[in-house]
């Protein structure tokens, strides 16, 4: 009997291991699962926003007629919404975008956080920023989530 006893108690302990094994794995599964979700949805939030920022005009200055030199262009000073613009429903122009804050809610994931920046840079070599117009601006985009452990950043170079 106590032979008996011994091999239920080790089909026990086997059987234990391999629960916990299960359950760990399913866990890391699920984990993995919202992860995967959430830097879906954030990118999808964050490359929305790209592509509502590109369907806007250049400039303030090129929404009724062109333009031939980057000096009317807007100034580097002004870059942002004009007088009026209160909210992204009213932008009409890229540059309207820089220092846009605003936040998304979705059902599962919660809440999406959104920032925007507008600014000139080099036309040949667009990661360089500058203080003067030309006819390229970059759109840097950052999503952050409770869930996630650091930012999602897109960017975009709109030129004109």
């Amino acid at each position: 009997m106590g032979n008996q006893q011994m091999l239920v108690i080790g089909g026990l302990l086997i059987l234990s291991y391999l629960m916990l094994t299960f359950y760990n794995v399913r866990n890391d599964q699920t984990s993995f699962s919202l992860f995967t979700e959430n830097v879906i949805t954030g990118t999808s939030v964050g490359q929305s926003l790209i592509d509502e920022i590109q369907t806007k005009s250049f400039d303030e200055k090129t929404i009724s007629s062109a333009v031939t030199s980057a000096d009317s262009l807007t100034s580097v000073n002004s870059i942002g919404p004009d007088a009026g613009e209160t909210n992204k429903s009213k932008f009409d122009d890229v540059d309207d975008y820089n220092g846009l804050k605003y936040s998304v809610s979705t059902n599962r994931i919660g809440t999406f956080s959104l920032s925007s920046q507008v600014y000139y840079v080099q036309n040949l070599n667009p990661n360089t920023k500058i203080n003067q117009r030309s006819f390229a601006k970059r759109v840097d985009v950052s999503v952050t989530n409770p869930l996630f452990e650091d930012t999602l950043k897109f960017s975009t170079v709109i030129s004109y």
